[in-house]
This record gives structure tokens, sequence and C-alpha cells, in this order.
């Protein structure tokens, strides 16, 4: 049958040819109709078509055909023109090319039936969407990338796990997350500013995405910290992480005339239907990751949790004990400094390490994960405790003055029949009270308050001293000063490891001393790792120090000599 367009538009009632202008011209751009057969019988709005072509120039033409010819192949083209011949209301974004590039139409219609339901054609509309588009998907970009480095943000990449943990419970195949974390990156940023650091970040990106192939995953998941998802086992991707930290550690960055060099410590772990959760295999990581930098950095590490395993065999809670009995924990001693006045005795923080048959000592990260897995906490600290006490008193007994701080885990401080034990351990010594301190995090009492005021009251009433530990990373922090009796406040590493670069930092840390003075209270800096920040230390007036950049850490053996020399390590 043939067809007349202009037969058909002289069907169409003037002053619905009217009606249909006077919207076209109101609508943003098309608005258009098919007759039974999918031709156009009336076409109108401001931007002419969305084919680039006249509007009245299609009037008897094929819609199918006409956007079958000018628009590119796609799902959304062919989903539009099985709706149009299954007579279905049609709502889609179709791309389209133009000489002036790729643009998106939005098109919206609906079939027409008369009442006995014969079909009589379309009436539609269509609207350029372009910005629209871009935007939403600039947008959707910015919500799972990293502004800076353009990889994937930290939201995006526990997406992918999730997606690849699950991918591994079907399979039952392994794969490997890694944290990686720069060493040196800190000098980079308060030498050459936060510029070089951006531009180091960047730099970086592109050295560590040599070694992604297709399927594997680079994130950045704050600050100089990236992620890893890698489709191998723990053995090969070690192989792989090991290459990565080669290449870093070879690289030089140039900013200013300066040479700068950093390296990685990268934590690795793996993903197989037995892991738990995601929140775990993130915290395996990052344990190991912690494990690699403090084990010496620029290094990698296979998961603690699995290399204990491997070392202990089935039996993981009886390693934990067995190695209580064979005291293969070890106390190291980090000083803490006094800088308000001079002291008659010497000030240590205790720190728990466990040593390996080949002399290596193994950082927290490498056991603690396990003992808080099986519930091995409370007899850890009790311990501690226990040979703390002991070593002090053979010191104090062969003329040694020496004050520790202890730390408790929130495990103990849970529980106040553990504090009960702690306290009791402690009254079974005879040695000066006031030369034990107990460090007590914030964040941790805060779940037993009663509990560990009672500890703490039946304590101090002895001579024993408190400090409040990681004092200001939160924002309930001076809350919590009028729950605890307290000696001491140890102001936050973060917070100290920003003092030379961040001003918000410092007035906030000298608020907190300001407070403290108030109170009646002393105060210690965290993390001090260089000599710009004791100065920062010193203009606020902290009372104490301690950090890797004060003083070197010292075994707690007895009898023995416990005087280090005081140094600020270049």
């Amino acid at each position: 049958m043939k067809h007349n367009g202009l037969s058909k538009v002289s069907s169409v009632r003037t002053a619905d040819k009217k009606l249909y202008r006077a919207f076209a011209h109101l609508a943003a751009d098309w608005i258009w109709e098919l007759d039974e057969t999918l031709r156009y019988v009336f076409h109108d709005g401001k931007a002419g078509s969305s084919a680039g072509l006249p509007g009245e120039h299609l009037v008897g033409l094929s819609r199918i055909d006409v956007l079958s010819a000018h628009f590119p192949p796609s799902a959304e083209l062919a989903e539009h023109h099985q709706r149009m011949l299954r007579r279905e209301k049609v709502d889609i974004v179709l791309p389209v090319t133009t000489d002036s590039g790729h643009r998106y139409v939005h098109v919206i219609a609906e079939p027409q039936f008369e009442g006995d339901g014969v079909f009589k054609g379309y009436r539609g509309c269509g609207r350029d969407v372009t910005r629209r588009v871009e935007l939403e998907s600039k947008l959707a970009h910015l919500a799972t990338h990293d502004d800076l480095t353009g990889v994937i943000n930290r939201r995006e990449f526990e997406r992918k796990l999730a997606e690849l943990h699950e991918r591994a419970k079907r399979t039952n195949d392994t794969y490997s997350l890694c944290f990686i974390d720069l060493d040196k990156f800190k000098h980079v940023n308060d030498t050459g500013g936060h510029h070089a650091g951006d531009q180091l970040l960047r730099e970086l990106v592109g050295v560590i995405h040599k070694h992604v192939q297709p399927g594997e995953t680079l994130a950045r998941l704050g600050g100089d910290e990236f992620g890893l998802l890698l489709l191998s086992n723990t053995a090969d991707a070690r192989v792989e992480v090991e290459k990565i930290i080669d290449e870093i550690s070879r690289y030089k960055f140039f900013w200013e005339g300066k040479e700068f060099k950093v390296g990685a410590s990268i934590g690795i772990t793996p993903i197989s239907s037995q892991s738990r959760s995601i929140d775990s295999l993130m915290v395996k990581a990052d344990n190991a990751c912690y494990a690699a930098k403090h084990n010496g950095r620029n290094q990698s590490h296979v998961s603690d949790e699995e290399i204990l395993i491997e070392s202990a065999g089935a039996n993981r809670i009886a390693m934990i004990r067995q190695s209580m009995e064979n005291n293969q924990y070890k106390l190291l001693m980090q000083p803490i400094v006094c800088l308000s006045e001079v002291e008659s005795f010497s000030r240590y923080e205790l720190l728990i390490r466990l040593a390996c048959e080949n002399g290596e000592l193994l950082e927290p990260g490498a056991f603690m994960p396990l003992a808080k897995k099986y519930s091995l906490m409370q007899e850890l600290d009790r311990w501690v405790v226990e040979n703390a006490l002991l070593a002090l008193t053979s010191l104090h007994a062969s003329g040694e003055d020496v004050g520790v701080s202890i730390n408790l885990s929130v495990s103990t401080l849970a529980d106040t029949n553990a504090l009960k034990r702690i306290a009791d351990i402690f009254k079974q010594h005879k040695l000066p009270r006031n030369r034990i301190c107990f460090d007590i995090t914030e964040t941790h009492a805060i779940r037993n308050i009663d509990g560990v005021s009672e500890f703490m009251e039946s304590l101090r009433s002895e001579g024993v001293e408190f400090a409040l530990d990681d004092f200001g990373n939160g924002l309930c922090s001076f809350s919590y000063l009028q729950h605890f009796p307290i000696d001491y406040l140890k102001i936050d590493g973060e917070l100290i490891r920003r003092l030379s670069t961040d001003e918000t930092a410092r007035c906030i840390t000298s608020s907190l001393h300001d407070l403290s003075i108030k109170l009646g209270i002393k105060t210690v800096a965290e993390s001090v790792e260089d000599d710009e920040t004791v100065s920062h230390i010193q203009a606020i007036g902290i009372d104490y120090m301690q950090g890797f950049g004060v003083a070197h850490l010292v075994e707690l053996e007895a009898p023995t000599v416990l005087n280090p020399e005081f140094s600020i390590l270049k």
C-alpha cells in the first residue's frame, strides 16, 4: 500500500496541528506522531529532529528506518524498535552520533488505540539529555573514583572485594588482597609540600599499574595507602608485589630541584571460600601491612594469621598459650622522656613482641589478631602484667629505679572480673606503686565505665598511676575526663604527627595541654618521629614525649641497666 505523506498531514485537523506545534515549541526539543505503519505524519520542535533532519522532511518516512540510518547500533536502539513493533510504551535514552559528536536523546512514546482496540500509531516526544547524561556519568565516576589519582576509591574497592569474595566461594579458587603503605612519604610532603606529595602519588599509581593485569584492581584507600585485588594465590601475589616494591624503591621523584626516594610496605591476605567477611579480610590485610612496615619497611608480609597457622599447625590456641609458657614473648621498653623537669627515675612504655626460632621479633600485628580471634587477650594481658612486675621487682632490688606504663586490651577493660584479676596480681608484688602506670585507651574504656573506674580507684588508692591513651582521637574525649581519675593524657599520635604541617593540629594539641594544666594532669606526646615535631612539643609545653624518633627501644630483662642515651634519630 502506497502512502502519501502530504495526504496524511491534511487528515490532521488544523486545530490539532496548532495544538501540537504549541506544545512542541514549549517542549525542550521534539514532538511527533506516527501512523499504524510507524511512519511519521507529524514532526515539529525547536531543534529539528534528533537525526539532524528538518521535521517536515520526515513525514511519510518510517521511524525505524530513519533511526537505524542515523543512530549507531546499540542495545537501547534495538529495544526501542522491539517495543514499537510490539506496540508497547517507549521510555528510553538513545545514544546518537552527529557531526558535532556523541549525544543522547530521551524518547517517550505512547501507543494509540481506538475504542475497539485497533492500533492507530504513536504519539511521542524527544529531548536532548546529553548534558544530563554526561553529568550523571561524571557524578557516578566521582562517587567511585579518587579525584587525585583517577583509580577507584575505598568504597568501590570494597564492593569489588565483595564480588571477588563471592567468586572465590563459587569457584573455590584463591585470590589475594593487598594493602600498600608508602614509606617515607611524609618526608616528601613535609619537604616539598602537599603539591609534591600529590604529584608523587599520581606518578606511583602509574608505576603500580604496570603490574596490574586485566581483571585486577588498584584503588587508593586514603592518604598514601592503596589496595590491590590480584587474581592469584598469596605465593604468586607475593612475587608480584615484591616487583612493585623493587620498582618503587628504585623510583626517583624530582621536585623543585630535589630528588626524593620512597619505599612501600605491602600486606597480603588470601581471599578464599573460607574467608569470613569483607571486614575480616580488610583487617587481616591491614595487620599484614602493619607487620611489614614495622619489621623493617620496604618489604611484603603475608597475612599474619596464615603464617602463624603454618608455623603452629592446627592447634592455634595451644600455640599462643605455649608461647607464654615458653616465654617466647618479649617485653621491649620505649623511653618516655620528661621535658618539664628532671626526674629521679627512668620512664618506659612496655611493648610486646613474639620471638621466632630464627631470632626475629614479630610485631603485635603478627599475633594479636589471632589472640583476639580466639579470646586469649585476657591471658596475654595477665602474662604481660605478671612478667613486667617480676622484672620491675628485680630491677628495683638491684638498685635500678625504673617506672613502666602497661597497656590493657579492650577485652580486659570490658570485663570487670578480668580487671579484678589484674589488680590481684599487682597486689602480690612489693615494689613502689608510683612506678606503675596503666594506659587506658579511651575508646575501649568507655565500654565499661563503671568497671574501669572501680579498677582505677582501687589501685590509685595504693599509688598506682593511670594514663588516658590516644586522647583527642574522638569527639567525645572531653566527656571521659569526668569518669576516670587520670594522671596523664597521652595525646593521640595522629595529632602529634601533624604538628609540623597542620596549624589546626597545633591548636588542638595546645588546647588539650591547656585543659590538662587546669585539671592538674600531665601531658604525653605519642608517636614523635622527628626533631621538628620535638620543637613544636617543647613550644606548646607538653610534659613528656615518646616515639621512635625520641630514643631506641630497650629489651626488658632483669637485672639490667636501663639508661638509654636520649637522642633524636636523624
